[in-house]
């Protein structure tokens, strides 16, 4: 369970997090517990099978992360890898290749699931939107292509969805161009080794919530998010008992790739109230 100072924290960030610009704070509120590339312990990562995996938990995550980058032709489509040899059954740079091509290519990963999911294609980012949009789950979007985050943020917007997604990136860059964009959109840094002054940096141009790596969470860097005013989320959290650990020193949400497991092993814990 999450320390009392935890919980003050949960509302305190919340009031903190109002006055920057972020007006998707109610889709921060603590615990966040985030399904890492749709489910994708059962089902192809970032396919549409995964998400509506994700989508049929119960409880169900508060997201669903995907990755993105454009194809050739300007589309925006979901898959992790900058190229095709991992998960697909063809080669080549995602970016070198026309939207009616990807759309063609099985997205099955058999090297996993062997032809269980022959029939999965890379989806869209549109179609991953649309896929969640009955539900009360959002999209951690995030950003893999170059110049592409004002492109993403736009399209959250002409949707306006711009109160329940979350564009992430690993480039700070693609955050503030994501920002002067959509100012409203609700943003995500992610730095796989922080340091203590980052929080303050996560502040400085506009993203709500810092993301950092499971094995480099500390109590200062929890401190620094909360002085900052920032979320922290960790990801890759498959261990339960690294994801109380998590819990407990202050960490605000948990993105992983068996989020049931972890979930009900760990202690899912309750959203403080917003006052």
């Amino acid at each position: 369970m999450r320390s009392g100072i935890a919980r003050l924290w949960s509302i305190a960030g919340l009031v903190l997090l109002s006055g920057c610009g972020d007006s998707a704070v109610e889709i921060l509120r603590p615990p966040v517990w985030v399904a890492h590339r749709g489910n994708s312990s059962v089902a192809p990562e970032n396919t549409l099978a995964a998400i509506r995996s994700a989508l049929a938990l119960d409880p169900q995550p508060s997201f669903v992360e995907v990755d993105v980058y454009a194809s050739a032709d300007g589309r925006l489509v979901v898959i992790h890898d900058d190229t095709l040899e991992r998960t697909t059954d063809q080669v080549g740079a995602v970016a070198s290749k026309k939207w009616d091509e990807l759309s063609q290519v099985s997205a099955g990963y058999a090297e996993k699931f062997g032809s269980t999911f022959a029939q999965e294609r890379i989806p869209l980012l549109s179609e991953v939107l649309d896929s969640v949009a009955g539900s009360g789950v959002g999209v951690m979007i995030e950003i893999k292509g170059a110049g592409i985050g004002a492109q993403v943020a736009r399209l959250v917007e002409s949707r306006g969805e711009t109160d329940r997604h979350v564009v992430a990136s690993f480039k700070d860059s693609v955050i503030r161009a994501s920002k002067a964009a959509v100012p409203a959109l609700a943003t995500l840094w992610l730095v796989g080794e922080p340091t203590l002054e980052d929080p303050q940096r996560c502040k400085g141009f506009g993203a709500a919530v810092l993301g950092t790596s499971k094995d480099s969470v500390t109590p200062e860097l929890v401190q620094a998010c909360q002085q900052a005013g920032r979320f922290l989320w960790v990801y890759t959290v498959n261990d339960p008992m690294r994801s109380r650990e998590l819990q407990a020193l202050g960490a605000d949400g948990i993105i992983s790739d068996s989020l049931a497991f972890v979930r009900a092993r760990s202690g899912a814990g309750t959203p403080a109230p917003l006052r």
